[in-house]
């Protein structure tokens, strides 16, 4: 039996996160538009920084103990971040060419643990999920 009541349990399913999370990548992936340039920073915990021997330090494009900050906007408006020292994932975006702020992206990951690989395909901008109620034909 589930600690929480059905009604709080319902509720803070429909909580979301300003934050990504990995899995959201997996399986159909998610579309995004960049709302910032990358940028590199620390972050408060030193677990999530890059470390010596990873492929962005080693091609100085990090240094050890930092990591990379994607700032996206999603079809509805929200703004959603992802930091992550993950190579596999920069060199998916990078390979996107001639992608820039206020573009759209498409990225899904795939595989685990050193499998893993990230693609990103630049895309148009999805239709909002949001329906709008003025458009929607009225058969009365």
């Amino acid at each position: 039996m589930d600690i929480f009541p059905q009604d709080i349990k319902d509720a803070s399913d429909k909580i979301g996160s300003d934050w990504i999370k990995g899995s959201e990548y997996d399986g159909d992936g998610l579309v995004l538009q960049f709302a910032k340039p990358i940028e590199k920073i620390t972050p408060t915990n030193p677990k999530y920084g890059a470390e010596e021997t990873d492929f962005l330090v080693k091609n100085e494009i990090l240094e050890v103990g930092q990591t990379l900050r994607y700032v996206f906007t999603t079809a509805d408006g929200t703004e959603r971040k992802f930091d992550s020292a993950s190579t596999p994932l920069f060199i998916g975006i990078k390979q996107c060419e001639d992608l820039g702020v206020g573009d759209w992206v498409h990225i899904v990951r795939t595989g685990k643990t050193d499998k893993t690989r990230y693609t990103a395909t630049k895309v148009d901008k999805p239709l909002s999920p949001l329906k709008d109620a003025t458009s929607e034909e009225d058969p009365f």
